[in-house]
């Protein structure tokens, strides 16, 4: 309620009071003051005495005590309206602390709960990633191993080609050698008189040749066997190899889920934040509410002080008007 509001509402009444006194003055004059009739000559025509009849200005004080009570009736009724609205705005004050205290326990309850989820994510975060790096360190040390052992197989690799060719030397040489012992055993043959002992030692040394032979082809049987098994164990780091490759492509896409999980947790993290300023937003609004209550609440007060204020001028006007007629009645 404004002060140009109070001060529409009060002048009226201040105006009929004001309006009453001057009547119960003139009353008051007129009934003090009445002239009595006075024979000037024979040319003065007589003055007529006003006289105030007693009945109306009973029915006139009775209707200004009348007006009197209606705008006292009046005005208790409006405090009675302000003191309503400022229990009203008491209730809605108490309503509005208790579901503000309502929203802070809402807020303080999820955010014990965000702060506990979001721990626990992060342990298991933590965890799978332990695991993951794990795995990972031990599927690096596999391979290297793997490498290794391949780089050797292939040293060992190098190294039986080395020794095949060797053996294809030696038996290159061994036939070119029994090549010679057979042009030898051929000259012997035709020498035969004059040679019987060269020619027991060709026999001797076709004998050495021979058993060489067997054990050449003995070496060569074994080098087919050894490359055979080269190529088994090529094979077999082949299959090595591509399981390698798979490793590697699985633990790559396990990186992938694992940053597409990174992501998730970011976006939970964004998500919370977002309900945390909304839940900061609708405190501040609450709190600008209570204020306006507060304030509401302070200015009906003050309207209840003021409306007091003025009933008990009027009283105390009605009082002294009543005491004024008390004593003119007197």
């Amino acid at each position: 309620m404004s002060r140009e509001t109070l001060a529409d509402r009060v002048l009226p009444f201040v105006y009929a009071i004001l309006l009453h006194v001057a009547i119960a003055s003139v009353l008051v004059f007129r009934l003090g003051d009445t002239p009595t009739q006075v024979t000037v000559g024979p040319s003065t025509e007589p003055v007529e005495a006003v006289v105030v009849d007693e009945r109306q200005l009973t029915e006139e004080l009775e209707r200004l005590r009348e007006s009197d009570e209606r705008k006292r009736r009046k005005e208790r009724e409006r405090i009675e309206q302000l003191e309503r609205e400022a229990d009203t705005a008491r209730e809605r004050r108490t309503e509005e602390e208790r579901r503000l205290r309502e929203l802070e326990r809402m807020q303080r309850e999820r955010q014990r709960e965000y702060i506990a989820a979001e721990r626990e994510r992060e342990r298991q975060e933590a965890e799978r990633l332990a695991e993951l790096t794990r795995k990972r360190e031990a599927e690096a040390r596999r391979v290297e191993t793997l490498e290794k052992e391949k780089a050797a197989l292939a040293a060992r690799r190098d190294e039986e080609q080395e020794r095949l060719a060797m053996i294809e030397r030696q038996r290159r040489e061994e036939a070119e050698r029994k090549r010679r012992m057979e042009e030898q055993k051929r000259l012997a043959e035709e020498e035969v008189q004059s040679a019987r002992a060269e020619q027991k030692r060709a026999e001797d040394a076709q004998r050495k040749a021979e058993a060489e032979r067997r054990r050449i082809e003995a070496e060569r049987k074994k080098a087919e066997a050894e490359r055979k098994r080269i190529e088994a164990a090529k094979k077999k780091a082949e299959e090595e190899r591509k399981r390698i490759e798979a490793a590697k492509k699985k633990a790559e896409a396990e990186r992938k889920e694992a940053e597409a999980e990174r992501k998730r947790i970011e976006a939970a993290k964004k998500k919370a934040e977002e309900e945390r300023k909304r839940i900061e937003v609708a405190k501040k609004k609450a709190e600008e509410e209570r204020k306006r209550i507060e304030a509401a609440k302070k200015k009906a007060e003050e309207e209840r002080k003021r409306a007091e204020a003025e009933r008990k001028r009027a009283e105390a006007e009605r009082k002294r008007i009543e005491e004024a007629r008390r004593k003119e009645a007197e």
